[in-house]
């Protein structure tokens, strides 16, 4: 069996996290990596990450993640932050095409905006939905990382993302005109010895459920 198909059904996402656990600095820098190297469409990266480690800012967004003891008690908190539609136009965008498009390869450049631009208008969405696509897909990237590494991994949708932004912005870790929070995620290790440490039993539905191969 594939390795990451093991780590991703051997997986599970804790709800009780030893305390006083830290990640190494060479386990924080592979799931960063693993961020940073994450394939996004058109290659656009319209994202950061903040890796949160103070317990004083968290225990600061803690109502606003729903009270879940991973907001203080686990290692950190990974915060996505992704641009704005016009960040993206003016600056994200020419700065990629600048970095990874050849010099005399204009027609690329080109190419790429109009795929950005055609994808949010064939999907009618908003760049912040296409921009937080990107960012889930290196949530995934990180998550698989994690799991390899030994480290517990629990994405986090269960928060108030405005109020979230507030205490950012309180904070100088966040710049509103051009960035939105996407997700988050908690990292860090499992308390075995509490009760509830994982949620329910992992059952997934059978394969015919889930998907098909055409021929």
């Amino acid at each position: 069996m594939s390795k990451t198909l093991d780590y991703i059904k051997k997986r599970r996402s804790p709800k009780k996290y030893i305390v006083d656990y830290k990640l190494t600095t060479t386990e924080v820098e592979e799931i960063l990596e693993s961020i940073r190297w994450a394939p996004s469409s058109v290659g656009l990266e319209p994202y950061r990450v903040i890796y949160l480690e103070n317990k004083a800012i968290r225990e600061e967004l803690k109502e606003f993640c729903w009270n879940q003891p991973g907001t203080v008690d686990a290692s950190a908190m990974i915060i996505w932050l992704g641009y704005k539609a016009d960040f993206v136009k003016n600056k994200v965008m020419p700065e990629q095409n600048d970095r990874n498009v050849p010099v005399d390869f204009e027609k690329a450049k080109q190419y790429r905006i109009n795929a950005y631009n055609n994808v949010i208008e064939g999907y009618a969405i908003t760049n912040e939905e296409f921009v937080a696509r990107q960012a889930y897909i290196s949530l995934g990237c990180a998550l698989v990382t994690a799991e390899e590494i030994g480290i517990d991994f629990c994405p986090v949708e269960g928060m108030e993302p405005r109020k979230i932004e507030a205490v950012l912005q309180k904070h100088q870790l966040i710049d509103l005109n051009n960035e939105f929070v996407c997700v988050a995620a908690f990292v860090g290790k499992v308390d075995k010895n509490q009760r509830h440490y994982h949620a329910f039993d992992k059952i997934r539905r059978p394969e015919t459920d889930v998907y098909k191969v055409i021929k």
